[in-house]
Parts: structure tokens; sequence; C-alpha cells
């Protein structure tokens, strides 16, 4: 039977550094932060998988950004799959959970596929976008999507816009648990930093290492992340910072919804009324539904 403290990383992310060659990285934990994203989404399970390691990657990703920036990431591809998207809202004061949610636009059918195909044979592009809320210009970088994991076109991005050495291991897994499936993510990023005075290159080795983690380490509940740490990077002592708590949040409103309303036509907002005459919305990443009148919309003579 586990223990309570067996879930003590979970929707934890953890930086840490290594000491012993020129790499900095982060390791993170999903559990409750996906049970939320999926009880306010109903998605097909191989949509489902992928969100969750998008959920993954945009943590281990976010994580790097300031204090009150939010990041959004992203994944246009060819397929069926057409579009993952997510955000990270960056806590502006210590002791605040980081926020996160992602959500996906797919082909119906896409159900009846065990698995989605490789990433590289869909096509598309691998977008990062940042926000630093103060008024200032926003960051965007833009790669073709290139890659035989979700992970993988992460590392390309990374090497391409960014021309950072980037590895990434990422396992996701749906088990039961108190009569329930539940999903569970994890990963570990590590990127090569400005080499050493020594001029000694340890990123091989970093690399070599990382590739040992198992799935079942990366996902949890056990073992702890730091004991995964200091297997992989043992004679690297790596140095962890505090743990940074996550949890699945949504910025959606009445007023944003409102706002996303207005480019459409007279024509697509009658496709969204009811037989009331309310004209419906609803919040791709929470599932909130919002009702307005015509009118306040500016289409006093739509009818459905």
């Amino acid at each position: 039977m586990r223990e309570a403290s067996d879930f003590v990383d979970d929707d934890r992310m953890t930086r840490f550094s290594l000491s012993g060659a020129p790499v900095r990285g982060c390791a993170v934990r999903l559990a409750a932060t996906l049970h939320q994203l999926f009880a306010a989404r109903s998605y097909p399970r191989p949509v489902a998988a992928a969100v969750a390691e998008l959920a993954v990657i945009t943590s281990l990703i976010g994580q790097m950004i300031n204090p009150g920036w939010k990041m959004s990431i992203q994944v246009r591809t060819g397929g069926e799959l057409r579009l993952l998207a997510s955000d990270y809202f960056a806590p502006d004061s210590a002791g605040v959970p980081a926020r996160l949610r992602a959500t996906a636009t797919y082909d119906e059918n896409i159900g009846l596929r065990p698995a989605l195909p490789d990433w590289h044979m869909m096509g598309g592009y691998f977008g990062v976008l940042i926000d630093r809320n103060d008024g200032r210009q926003t960051f965007q970088g833009l790669v073709p999507l290139e890659g035989r994991t979700l992970a993988g076109c992460a590392e390309e991005y990374f090497r391409r816009s960014e021309q950072i050495p980037t590895r990434i291991a990422l396992a996701v897994e749906q088990s039961g648990h108190n009569g329930t499936a539940e999903w569970r993510g994890g990963g570990i990023i590590v990127q090569k930093l400005p080499e050493a005075a020594s001029g000694v290159d340890d990123w091989p080795r970093v690399k070599t290492l990382l590739e040992t983690v198992e799935g079942s380490e990366l996902t949890g509940p056990s073992p702890p992340v730091q004991r995964t740490l200091l297997r992989l990077f043992h004679d690297e002592n790596p140095r962890t910072e505090p743990m940074q708590p996550i949890e699945f949040g949504c910025s959606c409103s009445r007023e944003k919804v409102r706002q996303g309303l207005s480019i459409y036509s007279a024509k697509d907002i009658a496709t969204m009324m009811t037989d009331a005459g309310l004209v419906t919305a609803e919040c791709h990443f929470c599932g909130r539904a919002y009702e307005f009148d015509p009118a306040s919309l500016g289409f006093e003579a739509v009818r459905k």
C-alpha cells in the first residue's frame, strides 16, 4: 500500500543544477493537475496522451520564464490531431502555485487509432509565445515540427530557435487508482550552459545518463524526484532548489469570451444561438459555458 508520503512530489517542479557539469535542469510530476485538466474536457485516449505530454513539456519550459509572465505553446500538425495548445502562468510571488492549462483540436475519427503516428510525419510547426504582461512586445519563436516524439519536437525548437542543446525525458501513463483510471505524467529537462573554464564537454555524458531514466521514475509517485536525480547524476552532484507547486488553472472570463466573439460574422453568431435566442460559447480549456444576448454583442437583428 502506498503511503501519503509517496505522493509528496506530485504536482511539483524541482529545478536543479549539476555542480560537476555546466548543465541546468528541471523535473516535474503531474497528477491532480492532469486529473483536473481531463475533468474539464473529455478526449479520446490518443489525444489525452498527447495533451498530457504537452502539459509536462509546458511545465518544464514554463518554469524558465520570469515571475508574472505567461508562456503559450502551440503545436499545429497536418494530421488528425490538428492543434495542441497550452498556457503556463508563472506565479508573481513565492509560495503561489504556477497555473497550467492545455487543450486539443482534432478530427473525430482519431478515436479509432490506438496511438498517434510519428510526429515528424505530420508536418506543421512548434511555436512558443511569451507574454511579459507589462505592455512590452511579446516574444514568439516558431520552428517546423520535426521529431519522432513531441519531446523531440521541443528539443528541436530549442536547437533551432534558442541555439541551446536540450534533452527531455518524458513519460505519461493512465492507470487505475481508487477504482478510476487516472493520468500521471512526468519529465526531466536538461540544457547545456556555456562551457566551464576547463573546456571539458560534459554534455554527451549528461545526455547518456538521462537516457537511463525509467518511465516509472518520471511519473512516480515513487521514488522521490531527488532520489531519481541523485541516481542519474550522482557523480555530477545535483543541487536542487525548493519545489515549485503547479496546478490546473484557467484565465477565461465573460469579458474575454465576449471579446473573442467580436471577430465572428452575424452568420457565425447565428449558428451559436440556442432556441431561446441566446449566443452560447464554451472555453476550450476548462469547458465553462457562457451565454450572451446577441444585442450585447452588437447583433440586434440576428436570428437563428
